[in-house]
């Protein structure tokens, strides 16, 4: 049996309210993983980040994380720092185009400072979303049409 190992999170998107299946299929599509598709999982859990580098204070949140098994960490890691322009990209990917991937391992990329700052922006960002509530539409996935002036 294969040991996953957490990767990252997902900045700005909200652990209660993601559709993880829809969210996979098109993560999968936007990573560009080809034929050489790279397992990982999303799940909504808490997470901790150490606030300052050697000492013991953790900051806890709520974020949605991404695992793989630990021979495709790297790879994956790599395909999530390629997803390029997030303002591009939600164009394209409106569910998951604007979507950041925050590495949880202390990196070039990411210092210990940088993902606590991160993950308190998430929280932050999360805390204020709030659900929408859509009723009388037939089919949620119909793309809406560019809008009419009156």
């Amino acid at each position: 049996m294969s040991t996953l190992v957490p990767c990252g999170f997902l900045h700005g998107t909200h652990p209660v309210y993601l559709r993880r299946d829809e969210a996979e299929v098109k993560l999968e599509k936007s990573l560009n993983l080809g034929d050489d598709p790279i397992p990982f999982q999303q799940s909504s859990c808490t997470l901790t980040v150490p606030m300052v580098n050697g000492k013991p204070e953790r900051f806890t949140f709520q974020a949605v994380l991404v695992e793989t098994l630990v021979a495709h960490a790297v790879k994956l890691k790599e395909h999530f720092y390629s997803l390029g322009d997030l303002l591009r990209a939600k164009y394209v990917y409106p569910y998951t185009g604007g979507y950041q991937f925050v590495p949880l391992l202390k990196s070039r990329e990411g210092s210990v400072n940088k993902i606590f700052q991160l993950a308190k922006l998430h929280t932050k960002f999360i805390q204020e979303l709030k659900p929408v509530f859509v009723q009388h539409i037939q089919d949620l996935r119909n793309k809406i049409g560019p809008m009419l002036t009156l």
